[in-house]
């Protein structure tokens, strides 16, 4: 038997986890931003775009797709949380995991602004977000080719 780091990072000699880093893209498309992240910890350089874009582009909407175990602290939950509400930007989450769903459904019912969706039903986050149908069909696009292309 060999020690070391096993192939999901966690080291039994000290019993910590190193975590993965994720990739996460995001653009403004008319007043939605959109993005879409892989599973790991969202790199701090990626998440300070992205809660700039969300402070300061002109956004009322927000699509936060993940596939994969999606991972962010605290602090970063509490920076986006603050900014959605100060903003009223309502948010739905897409993706299949079922711990995010349970967390998104939790703020919910304390009143928060935000919803989610399994990828199957991607396509009823656009209608609870209440966008234009011509705007779902970009915004469906958009995640479609980032998928694509994130997982390869």
């Amino acid at each position: 038997m060999g020690s070391g780091i096993s192939p999901n990072g966690f080291n039994p000699s000290t019993g910590i986890r190193a975590m993965a880093k994720a990739t996460h893209v995001w653009e403004v498309i008319e007043d939605v931003l959109i993005s879409l992240t892989t599973s790991g910890m969202i790199p701090d350089d990626q998440w300070k775009g992205w809660l700039k874009d969300l402070q300061t582009r002109p956004v009322r909407k927000c699509i936060g797709a993940t596939f994969g175990a999606t991972e962010i602290t605290s602090l970063m939950r509490k920076e986006a949380t603050e900014t959605t509400r100060r903003r009223d930007i309502k948010v739905a989450v897409v993706t299949d995991e079922s711990l995010v769903r349970g967390i998104v459904t939790a703020a919910r019912w304390i009143g928060a602004p935000i919803n989610s969706f399994s990828w199957v039903n991607a396509k009823d986050a656009m209608k609870w977000l209440e966008v234009t149908p011509p705007l779902e069909a970009k915004l469906m696009h958009w995640l479609d080719e980032n998928r694509r292309k994130l997982k390869g």
